[in-house]
């Protein structure tokens, strides 16, 4: 039992940390040869990023209600956000697009972890 609690804890990271975050990262010089960002842009989408984690993080840590729909909204809101956000044209866009994925991936980091560590 111990071992499907921590393997399917560890699907959950991969899927919410793998895609949510690292889907990201190779695609930013393509977009910059192509002119969706600059460089500028591209390291404030990141940042904006990094915002979106510290609230989910900082929200999941807190929460005391909807504990378990919180963290399937975190695994399947990032993929499914990330998979949309192939669809934005604009830093602003993508800018929003990160934040919120990354406040999903923040919620399912950490009631991911907390999760599989109180079973």
């Amino acid at each position: 039992m111990a071992l499907r609690i921590a393997l399917s804890g560890f699907a959950a990271l991969i899927v919410a940390m793998g895609i949510g975050r690292f889907a990201f990262t190779p695609q930013v010089p393509l977009m910059i040869a192509e002119h969706q960002f600059s460089l500028t842009g591209a390291g404030l989408v990141a940042a904006i990023n990094y915002l979106g984690y510290l609230c989910g993080a900082y929200d999941a840590m807190r929460a005391t209600r909807h504990v378990e729909r919180r963290l399937w909204l975190g695994v399947w809101g990032a993929m499914a956000l990330t998979l949309l956000s192939a669809l934005a044209q604009d830093e602003w866009t993508h800018g929003a697009l990160r934040f919120v994925i990354g406040w999903a991936s923040g919620w399912a980091m950490v009631l991911v972890a907390a999760r599989t560590n109180e079973r």
